[in-house]
C-alpha cells in the first residue's frame, strides 16, 4: 500500500532515495478471519453467533507498530466493533519479548451516553520460551458506571508435531467492586466476589494456501445466570488467514 503518491513534479534523486530507504522500513499485513463465535476474555461478543473479522498492522523495523481490527457484535445499539491501536514490541539478546502499547476499543453507533461503551487500555506482555504473561489496564472500563478495571493474564504456547499447535490461555478480571462487576454482566452476581476467570485451550493447524484453523475450547467461572448465558463452556471453531 502507497500512503504518497507524487505526482506534477519529481524529487531529487537523493531525496527519492531517503523516502525509498524510509518506506522499506515499515511493513504491512492485513489479517482476515471467520469464526462461528466471537469471544474476548470468555464472554461472547456475537451472543454466540458467527463473526467475520479483519485488520491491517503497520510496524517499522525498529518495533514501532500501529493497527485497527474490526469484527461485528451482537449487543447494545451498534453491530460493530473497532480497535485502535499502537505501541512497542522488541526483543533482547536472551530471547525475552517485551510488548508495551494502548488500545482503543470502540463500537460505533453504539457508544450513546447511557451505555458508555469506548474506552481505553494501556497493555504490556513479557513472553520467553512461549510462555506469555501480560496485565491489561483501564481507568474507565466497559460500561456506564464501570470504572477501574484489571486484566492479568498467563499463556503458554507450543508445536505438538510439525503440523499442530497448541494453545493455553488463563486471565484474571478484576474490577473495582463487585457491583461494578454486576453492571458490567447485566446480572446479579450474589454470592461472588468482585472478579472472575477466563480460560481457553486451542490446537491449530496451517494450511499454506487457506492460512490457520483453530479449535478452541473456552469457559470461565461465572455461571449462565451471571452472564447471560454467553459466558459458559463451548467450542469455537476458526478460520484465518493473513496476506
Amino acid at each position: 500500500m502507497s500512503w504518497i503518491t507524487f505526482t506534477r513534479f519529481s524529487l531529487p534523486l537523493s531525496l527519492t532515495l531517503a523516502f525509498t530507504a524510509q518506506a522499506q522500513q515499515w511493513q504491512s499485513q492485513a489479517n482476515l478471519t471467520l469464526a462461528s463465535d466471537y469471544q474476548f476474555r470468555g464472554i461472547s461478543q456475537t451472543d454466540q453467533g458467527p463473526a467475520i473479522q479483519g485488520g491491517i498492522d503497520i510496524s517499522h523495523t525498529q518495533g514501532w507498530y500501529l493497527g485497527v481490527w474490526g469484527s461485528n457484535i451482537e449487543f447494545g445499539q451498534g453491530s460493530m466493533e473497532l480497535d485502535w491501536y499502537a505501541g512497542w514490541s522488541g526483543t533482547w539478546e536472551n530471547g525475552l519479548q517485551t510488548r508495551l502499547g494502548l488500545i482503543h476499543y470502540s463500537y460505533p453507533q453504539g457508544n450513546d451516553e447511557g451505555a458508555e461503551q469506548d474506552y481505553s487500555e494501556l497493555q504490556g506482555t513479557l513472553s520467553y520460551a512461549g510462555f506469555t504473561a501480560g496485565l491489561a489496564i483501564s481507568p474507565d472500563y466497559f460500561g456506564a458506571g464501570v470504572e477501574d478495571y484489571q486484566y492479568l493474564h498467563l499463556g503458554y504456547e507450543a508445536a505438538l508435531t510439525d503440523w499442530l499447535g497448541l494453545a493455553m490461555h488463563v486471565g484474571h478480571n478484576q474490577f473495582e467492586s463487585a457491583a461494578e462487576m454486576a453492571q458490567f454482566l447485566g446480572a446479579s452476581v450474589a454470592g461472588r466476589d468482585d472478579s472472575y476467570l477466563d480460560w481457553q485451550v486451542a490446537l491449530s493447524t496451517e494450511f499454506e494456501q487457506y492460512g490457520s484453523v483453530a479449535l478452541s475450547y473456552v469457559d470461565t467461572d461465572l455461571n449462565a445466570n451471571q452472564c447471560l448465558d454467553i459466558c459458559d463452556k463451548r467450542w469455537i471453531l476458526s478460520l484465518s488467514r493473513s496476506f
